[in-house]
């Protein structure tokens, strides 16, 4: 049986109208960041309008044409670019501030943003992605967000269970799957689609629950989700995880305008030819509280701390006179990050980012790290130095190219570059020239939409 017949199949009557959608463009969306401030503010911010998600109050649905990664606010973590039905895992999570937080397959960081705005900085991320490539744009991706209180992590889930039983109060298994749902975005590979692909993801995705399992808490919250719509990867899988864990049960999912109750009652169904979005599927699991078992504390983090060189704390003073200088330093050769205040013990693991990256401290100077000077915004200039600009200024362009340009000879040192009072990296002024630190790989070639008339 090829794809076309399995999705005859399994929608019967609806399958026209299924085909239909899927011979119209993908549907694009972005996620306004909770962290960079009020949705209201950040959306008047935009010289276009987009359709809001319904599932998701930080979602819109692009209008045709916009090439919104292309703009200075996307370089400044205001919004992420995001499919509107991969909105929906994250929000039917219900993270609350202060709660322990797992992104297991995290990848490349979309879900991850969205748990971490739920925080409101507050308590503890631990985004996870095996593959070290990807886990490496997740951390990328969560900088350029302003997240402080994340580490991102580069290890099977197995491994980060036997670390971490019992520890988390809520955890997300957006699972590796077929990615039927995304056919849609990615012709080609419905043509190589096979038939017994499914069986194989549904055993690599029980492996991943199964680990899951292990680090939810009593109490605890697991969603689990794909981008597929085969009932082996989705129905089947949720149904045996249940058989599996007499203390787990299902919870309802809210069931909003085009979504489908999944089969048998498990979970919910996104469908391209019902909601402007692609194909989804989420299930929602509770872990039965054990009544009279005490919640052990984790340990702290065992790290050997760095005492912040005097260049570090004069560099702090001068350039981010508003945030204090880092209490819990932790230094990998000369780069220095500070550990979120709940960061578990880090040792043995494949760390790709242990907590908001500081910069280089060298004794005698200090190089501020790209990520710092996105870490919170919006900025004034009464809060240090800033060169704040129009989205339309040359200054703006000439940045995210990784040029340098002309300022006024009479600054000297560290300044944070801003778009519309939103920080995109750090520039240090030179005897009239603004020397451009922004990191290579971040530098846009080609067409800028730099201007927006």
């Amino acid at each position: 049986m090829g794809f076309d017949d399995a999705m005859r199949a399994l929608l019967g009557e609806a399958y026209p109208a299924y085909e239909e959608a899927m011979r119209a463009p993908a549907v694009k969306g972005l996620r306004f960041n909770p962290l960079r401030g009020d949705l209201v503010k950040l959306e008047a911010l935009l010289p276009w309008q987009g359709q809001p998600v319904p599932w998701c109050p930080e979602g819109r649905i692009l209008p045709e044409g916009i090439r919104a990664g292309r703009y200075a606010l996307h370089a400044a973590g205001v919004y992420y670019l995001q499919e509107p039905s991969a909105m929906a895992p994250a929000v039917q999570l219900k993270v609350q501030p202060g709660q322990r937080v797992l992104d297991l397959c995290a990848a490349p960081g979309g879900k991850s943003g969205q748990l971490a705005a739920a925080l409101q900085g507050e308590g503890l991320l631990i985004a996870n992605e095996p593959v070290m490539s990807r886990a490496r744009v997740l951390a990328e991706n969560l900088q350029r967000l302003g997240v402080e209180n994340a580490i991102v992590t580069a290890e099977k889930p197995q491994m980060l269970a036997r670390r971490f039983p019992g520890y988390f109060d809520r955890i997300l298994v957006d699972a590796p799957c077929s990615g039927e749902g995304m056919f849609r975005r990615n012709p080609d590979a419905r043509q190589e689609w096979q038939e017994g692909s499914n069986a194989g993801c549904a055993l690599r995705q029980s492996e991943i629950l199964e680990a899951a399992y292990q680090m939810l808490k009593p109490g605890g919250k697991l969603v689990y989700s794909t981008c597929t719509f085969s009932t082996i990867e989705n129905e089947q899988v949720c149904q045996a995880y249940l058989d599996a864990h007499a203390d787990l049960s299902l919870e309802e999912v809210p069931l909003f305008p085009g979504w489908e109750m999944g089969f048998g009652g498990v979970g919910a169904r996104l469908y391209p030819h019902r909601l402007q979005g692609e194909g989804q599927f989420l299930a929602a699991f509770i872990k039965a509280d054990k009544d009279g078992e005490e919640e052990r504390e984790p340990d702290k983090i065992k790290a050997v701390l760095h005492k912040p060189s005097r260049a570090m704390a004069d560099f702090f003073a001068a350039a981010l006179p508003m945030r204090p200088l880092p209490e819990r330093v932790i230094c990998w050769g000369r780069q220095c990050f500070a550990l979120p205040q709940d960061a578990p013990p880090l040792d043995g693991l494949k760390i790709v980012l242990p907590g908001l990256q500081l910069g280089e401290d060298r004794e005698r100077y200090f190089i501020p790290a790209h990520a710092l000077a996105l870490a919170t915004a919006p900025f004034t200039s009464a809060q240090g130095p800033l060169l704040n600009y129009a989205a339309e200024d040359a200054e703006i362009l000439h940045y995210l190219r990784g040029e340098t340009f002309s300022i006024s000879k009479e600054l000297e040192g560290w300044h944070r570059i801003a778009v519309q009072g939103f920080p995109i990296g750090w520039v240090k002024a030179v005897q009239g020239r603004a020397q451009n630190h922004l990191p290579k790989g971040l530098r846009l070639t080609g067409e800028i939409a730099w201007r927006y008339a």
